[in-house]
């Protein structure tokens, strides 16, 4: 094989494994947005990101910290459903979702350090990961000519991989709610008490 011909399938390969990568995380997003229709796997809605306040804070913090972030406060309170705002990723646009938005934004802006853009990265690589091991799996049974034995191993452990995959996603995907929310209130906190108003 000629240089440059291998150097064209290798380009060839490279843009089909991000094409891969694209289509598996979006698979992936499908999925675990289906799956968020039950409790179990849902992320936390506002009530529950109200609560873990409650829970991780002393209740005159969480005052000080919601005083400082109104519409937090508003919306964690809210029982109605929000407006429509496009929630892409598997995520469900309600109010949990836009507290969450809210946190990460504020830090971007306040304390860029802080955002959890760590957690959102390892969500969109292991994401990326669901759809290959179905392919290789595919691949090493089409190219051995594996027996049924084999095959059927093959298979479950391709299942088993796919399930810790989305399991693994869905615990980052609740936890990075609860992250963000502490984050921005550890930063706030740090700021001191709000300054009482002028009498």
């Amino acid at each position: 094989m000629s240089a440059p011909l291998a150097i064209v399938l290798g380009l060839l390969l490279l843009s089909l494994s991000f094409i891969v990568g694209y289509i598996s995380r979006e698979l992936a997003f499908w999925v675990i947005g289906m799956l968020s229709r039950y409790s179990g796997y849902a992320p936390p809605d506002a009530a529950a990101m109200r609560s873990h306040l409650r829970f991780v804070y002393e209740a005159d913090r969480v005052n000080d910290f919601l005083l400082r972030h109104p519409d937090l406060d508003r919306w964690l309170n809210s029982s109605s459903a929000p407006p429509g705002s496009g929630a892409g990723g598997g995520h469900k646009s309600d109010w949990g979702f836009r507290s969450f938005t809210y946190c990460k934004e504020e830090l971007r802006r306040a304390n860029p350090g802080a955002v959890v853009d760590e957690t959102e990265m390892e969500i969109n690589m292991l994401a990326s990961f669901l759809i290959p091991p179905l392919v290789f799996t595919a691949d090493i049974i089409w190219a051995l000519g594996a027996p049924i034995v084999l095959t059927i191993g093959l298979c479950l452990t391709a299942t088993a991989m796919c399930v810790g995959i989305v399991k693994s996603l869905v615990r980052l995907r609740k936890g990075e709610r609860f992250e963000a929310l502490e984050r921005l209130a550890n930063f706030t906190l740090q700021a001191g008490p709000v300054p009482s108003p002028p009498t």
